[in-house]
């Protein structure tokens, strides 16, 4: 039961960062409406790419957390540990 308290609480802190991250695309995009074609494209890019890198980072985080569990992996770093060194 613990061990998935804490994939849960992993799960729930990369679902907090996405939903963040979304809010501030959402921003970003309403502050180009009214811009050029041009502006908007590239806006659109940033935020696919913005996106795609939250999911990206969630997904490995999730699952860098489920193969340590299922491997027994011991040297695996604490919660604690990887949220210092993502300075989150």
């Amino acid at each position: 039961m613990a061990e998935q308290s804490d994939l849960d609480e992993v799960e729930a802190f990369w679902d907090r960062q996405e939903s963040q991250v979304v809010a501030a695309c959402r921003r970003m995009w309403a502050a180009v409406a009214d811009e050029d074609e041009r502006t908007r494209e590239t806006m659109r890019q940033s935020i696919e790419r913005t996106l795609s890198g939250i999911e990206d980072a969630a997904d490995a985080a999730i699952g860098g957390t489920v193969l340590a569990r299922r491997s027994g992996d011991e040297a695996g770093i604490s919660w604690e540990q990887a949220k210092r060194d993502l300075e989150l």
